[in-house]
């Protein structure tokens, strides 16, 4: 989901099946099915995603690493990888990422697929950008199975 190039298509031109508009669409869709199943895993709710525009989500997709597992052409994973902010984060942009938004449809819970998931994203922003060190999260302490999950990768 990541390089987007640009050029008409989606809301801003003739071309309706572009690229970025598809990706934009299905990582609309998995996060509305993500807080819809889980809504007390993420800080946003159903409302949120309902009054975001099509212009906010390409602007999700180019402002960081989005991957989205599908099957079937439905997604049942989410995970984002986003830079700190230059004067809100004490992390650097330059060395740092941040994983958010990681979500694995409630019938495939338990099979790995978070765990690749991650591990895909952290692989594509570090081919993006090799001067990455480390990768930060968080996690409500009442989250039990994300815990376990970042456990078994080594995050502390």
């Amino acid at each position: 989901m990541t390089g987007y190039n640009g050029g008409a298509g989606g809301p801003f031109g003739t071309n309706a099946g572009s690229a970025i508009y598809r990706d934009a669409k299905a990582l609309e869709d998995t996060m509305r099915e993500a807080i819809r199943t889980s809504p007390s895993s993420f800080l946003t709710t159903l409302v949120d995603v309902g009054s975001k525009k099509a212009t906010d989500w390409i602007h999700e997709i180019q402002s960081s690493t989005w991957v989205v597992a599908e099957r079937n052409g439905k997604g049942v994973g989410v995970a984002a990888c986003k830079p700190p902010e230059q004067g809100e984060d004490q992390e650097s942009d330059q060395d740092s990422r941040y994983i958010e938004s990681v979500w694995i449809d409630p019938d495939l819970r338990g099979r790995q697929l978070g765990e690749r998931l991650i591990r895909y994203l952290m692989a594509a922003e570090c081919q993006k950008n090799p001067e990455i060190r480390q990768f930060l999260l968080w996690v409500f302490e009442t989250n039990s199975p994300a815990i376990s999950l970042y456990n078994r990768m080594d995050f502390v």
